[in-house]
């Protein structure tokens, strides 16, 4: 799992001097440390899955991330888990669609392979949203 990088997360990032991959890792293993199944919290902010937790763990977490104070805790709980995937927009995985419309097929198959050197359309299932790469 991880976090989406939004402008809470640049926020906090830029605030502690590391960069947003570094500062979500560190966040998410500390939630893991809270014994949070956060597989059940996809797509959900942070507060709704601590929501059944005591808040002195998150209070002492958010001031051992480093830099941070009690002016970051809204932006804190307001970061979004998301999963490991490659979609740009929810973490999910992306797979492959269909061929795009611009581009061809080379190679014979026997000598050389057969490759596509155009664009591809990848689907997102978490979210259904298509993407051309």
């Amino acid at each position: 799992m991880k976090l989406k990088k939004d402008d809470n997360l640049r926020k906090m990032a830029a605030r502690t001097g590391w960069s947003c991959e570094t500062l979500g890792k560190k966040i998410i293993n500390r939630l893991k440390e809270l014994d949070i199944d956060l597989d059940l919290y996809y797509g959900c902010t942070i507060d709704e899955a601590i929501k059944d937790i005591d808040h002195t763990p998150l209070t002492v977490m958010i001031y051992t991330i480093g830099k941070a104070n009690s002016y970051w805790i809204p932006f804190f709980k307001d970061l979004v888990i998301m999963g490991e995937g490659d979609c740009p927009d929810c973490g999910g995985e992306l797979r492959f669609k269909d061929y795009g419309e611009r581009g061809r097929f080379s190679g014979d198959g026997y000598n050389y392979p057969i490759e596509w050197d155009g664009e591809v359309e990848m689907k997102c299932y978490e979210c259904n949203k298509i993407f051309t790469v």
